[in-house]
């Protein structure tokens, strides 16, 4: 004797459920998503955080310069990688602890006429890691990095043009990320808990109309602050877009 099984639903229920499983299946996918995304932001602040600094985000001026060299106390030399066409230009900016009379930086905006031979620099002999750095929304790319055990290389995407003075690269990943790691090993180094020339040091690299071919990063040291780098850097290049757009 054959027994048939019945679920006691109609077709049209099943239906129903079905699109509702499908549903809560992309539900779900959106909701990993949005986890991912908020813990991206949450990286963020807290790398602000680190910073220590808790100035309000309205009074920020996006009128930091362009710095490659850390400041004259610590005379390291100068990173590989630069061409006799790049221009440079001074500035002053403070150390940390220190009265603004008795510090100094030299910085320089790197406007490259010609592409940088790239069998003259010496990193380019070490083991180098690749990552994409993406827009969180839309996984656009926004630029690729390439890094070692000693710097770090972010080109943007050959599609993205981004300028130097836009909202907030100057304001925020120079002068809150970059310099702030910066200052913080400028003071191990007087404290002799590392050398002068462990010290970070960034340059950029743009053209005769203020668009970025390349951001170097040399002595990032650990991985914490590699992330921290990357998480910010995707950040910044996505808001600039925003604003260039």
């Amino acid at each position: 004797m054959q027994i048939e099984m019945s679920s006691g639903y109609s077709d049209d229920e099943i239906k129903r459920a079905a699109e509702i499983r499908e549903w809560l299946v992309k539900l779900i996918f959106d909701k990993h998503e949005e986890i991912e995304n908020l813990r991206a932001t949450l990286s963020l602040i807290d790398s602000m955080l680190k910073l220590g600094s808790f100035k309000a985000a309205s009074s920020l001026k996006d009128n930091y310069p362009i710095q490659s060299s850390p400041t004259n106390q610590l005379s390291p030399a100068k990173p590989p990688g630069i061409t006799s066409h790049q221009l440079s230009e001074q500035t002053k900016v403070p150390n940390a602890g220190e009265p603004n009379n008795q510090s100094a930086a030299t910085d320089m905006i790197h406007r490259e006429n010609k592409s940088s031979s790239t069998a003259s620099d010496p990193s380019r002999s070490l083991i180098t890691e690749t990552k994409e750095l993406h827009r969180m929304r839309d996984n656009l790319l926004l630029a690729k990095a390439e890094y070692a055990t000693d710097f770090i290389d972010i080109v943007p995407a050959d599609n993205i043009s981004l300028n130097t003075n836009t909202a907030p690269f100057r304001s925020f990943f120079l002068g809150r990320i970059l310099d702030g790691m910066k200052v913080k090993d400028e003071e191990k180094a007087r404290n002799h808990q590392i050398k002068a020339s462990d010290s970070l040091t960034y340059l950029v690299e743009e053209d005769e109309s203020n668009m970025i071919r390349k951001i170097r990063i040399n002595n990032y040291r650990d991985k914490e602050r590699l992330n921290e780098i990357f998480n910010t850097c995707a950040w910044v290049l996505s808001r600039m877009i925003e604003k260039g757009s």
